[in-house]
């Protein structure tokens, strides 16, 4: 039964209905401050009673954290999916290019440096100064001793020069000798065959008694005489040839030849000692861009020791590995914008080739890719000038990244061309038919 507001309060505390009697009613105004008391007394008892024993509160379904957990899942794969296939980037890859390392040939101290990270330089321009007290002094040494070695070599040329002479003259009067004898003996020769038919003829007009013996014996005694004097110049003639065959020819040309041999030799020991001395100017080789200086001025340097690295003009490139089944929809010439993650921006790259062979991306980007992934390397240049703006210049060892936005875009980009260029080309057809 429903009652009246003021009525179940009226109940809450003990008054009587207003229906009760007017005796009850009497009863209660002339006892009003027991009945308060009372009545408070039994208000504080409920609540005491209230506090005793608290209510026990609904419990949940258990049912409920299982689906929970379940949407959640799902919404997490969702996620998961839509950054793989929408805003993930789909290929990462590195900058490469080809740098030149700066360093002396012999120890030293770095005495200036004339370039900082980021100028440009040209091929044969002055990087460094470095002095080399040991090469210096080894240099004047062996510069002295080379002096000496060149002024030996010429006395020694003189001196073959004057040998040579000697021996020319030498030579000529044994030749004038040998001719002189070679003629008195063919002198003799004749005489003594004279001599021989005299000699003959006395010895027949001896018999016949023409003669005395003192003519045939002089006779005699002249050819016996002439003889014996033309065997001596034999012999002296026989002399005269071995010393000709026997004497040391000198060649001009063959003393020239072995003048200039030595000459040239100390040239080019000389030539190794002014490029030794001259190291001390580090050069750049190529022409390009400093990347990193590894020294600073007044440091000792060991032989060999870096002092700066140029990167080479042209050479900077990106290298993007692509999964097989997306590097068919970019083209060489193709114009992408790969974000360079050292600089935190995206720059314009040109595709200059392709790859012939497919590679499994390096160790620092597998963890990008599924494991052993095959790729395909695709090689970009930069457009933007490295040598105008080094500052914003993406360099060697930067990771780069292809978004996979811009993918779709170039594949729907390269699409369309690809239908404008038959669309023309069956146009073109018809007009010639």
């Amino acid at each position: 039964m429903n009652l009246p507001r003021q009525d179940q309060t009226n109940r809450s505390i003990g008054f009587p209905r207003a229906s009760a009697a007017p005796a009850q009613i009497a009863k209660l105004t002339s006892e009003p401050q027991v009945t308060a008391v009372a009545t408070t007394n039994q208000i504080n008892s409920n609540n005491s009673a209230t506090a005793i024993a608290p209510q026990k509160l609904p419990q949940p379904h258990k049912g409920r954290w299982f689906v929970t957990t379940v949407l959640a899942t799902l919404l997490g794969c969702v996620a998961l999916f839509v950054w793989q296939e929408l805003l993930r980037y789909q290929a990462y890859g590195e900058i490469q290019g080809k740098t030149v390392r700066l360093a002396p040939i012999a120890a030293g101290t770095l005495q200036q440096l004339l370039v900082q990270e980021g100028d440009s330089v040209v091929a044969g321009q002055i990087i460094a100064l470095v002095t080399m007290p040991e090469v210096e002094l080894q240099y004047q040494r062996v510069s002295h001793e080379l002096r000496l070695a060149v002024a030996a070599q010429q006395v020694r040329l003189a001196e073959l020069e004057m040998h040579q002479q000697e021996s020319q003259t030498s030579a000529s009067e044994q030749r004038s000798g040998y001719f002189q004898q070679l003629g008195e003996v063919q002198r003799k020769q004749a005489k003594l065959e004279e001599l021989s038919k005299r000699y003959l003829t006395n010895q027949q007009l001896y018999q016949r008694n023409a003669i005395s013996d003192v003519e045939l014996f002089a006779s005699k005694m002249e050819f016996q005489g002439l003889r014996s004097e033309l065997q001596e110049l034999q012999t002296s003639l026989k002399y005269f040839e071995d010393n000709l065959q026997s004497e040391p020819r000198f060649s001009h040309d063959r003393l020239s030849k072995s003048a200039r041999q030595l000459i040239a030799n100390l040239q080019t020991e000389l030539n190794e000692l002014d490029q030794l001395r001259s190291s001390s100017q580090i050069r750049s080789p190529v022409s390009g861009i400093i990347c990193q200086t590894h020294c600073e001025v007044g440091e000792f340097l060991a032989n060999g020791q870096c002092i700066a690295e140029v990167l080479q003009e042209g050479s900077l490139e990106a290298v993007v590995y692509l999964p097989q089944e997306r590097a068919s929809k970019l083209r060489e010439g193709q114009i992408v914008h790969l974000y360079v993650a050292t600089i935190d921006r995206r720059l314009p790259f040109r595709i200059d080739r392709f790859s012939v062979v497919t590679s499994v991306p390096p160790a620092a980007l597998q963890s990008r890719y599924r494991a052993n992934r095959k790729t395909v390397p695709v090689f970009a240049k930069p457009l933007q000038a490295t040598s105008e703006s080094p500052n914003t210049a993406p360099w060697i060892g930067s990771e780069v990244a292809l978004p996979r936005m811009q993918m779709s875009a170039l594949h729907r980009r390269l699409r369309d061309r690809q239908a404008i260029a038959t669309v023309t080309l069956t146009h073109d057809e018809a007009s010639a038919n």
